[in-house]
């Protein structure tokens, strides 16, 4: 259930090395683009 939205913001993610992984990148970006948009 991977949107190309939430691809290319996993990417952004995963280029900032904040350790955490793929699937926890999923469920905490929606909860880190509240926190920090």
């Amino acid at each position: 259930m991977k949107e190309a939205g939430f691809e290319k913001i996993t990417a952004s993610y995963s280029q900032k090395g904040d350790g955490i992984k793929c699937d926890e990148i999923i469920h905490t970006t929606t909860l880190s683009i509240e926190i920090k948009p």
